[in-house]
């Protein structure tokens, strides 16, 4: 076994896990639980771990696009007419209904 990433949290974790099993690529979770702690106990965050080896220069280069992906998403928007904060999907205010675009 082969540790391929450290995950800031489990969801993530998660999240790498699965795309690695939708290439066929078995991976599995460690310290899952023990960052449930965090503040009382010493940091350990989630590790994404593959069962084989061999698989490692794939799984990188899956991880990549995945953190990739992450970054370029873009930041919240802020309302022209009312300053309010909105999602950067949202197409309308959620407060006052300007157009965002």
């Amino acid at each position: 076994m082969k540790r391929i990433y450290l995950a800031r949290d489990l969801t993530q974790a998660q999240l790498v896990v699965n795309l690695l099993e939708q290439q066929f690529i078995p991976a599995k979770i460690e310290n899952a639980h023990q960052s449930s702690g965090l503040g009382e106990l010493a940091v350990s965050y989630p590790e994404v771990w593959l069962t084989r080896e061999p698989d490692a220069e794939r799984a990188r280069s899956i991880i990549a696009g995945f953190e990739a992906q992450a970054r370029s998403q873009v930041a919240d928007t802020i309302c022209p007419e009312c300053e309010e904060i909105n999602p950067a999907n949202f197409e309308w205010c959620w407060a006052c209904k300007a157009d965002l675009s």
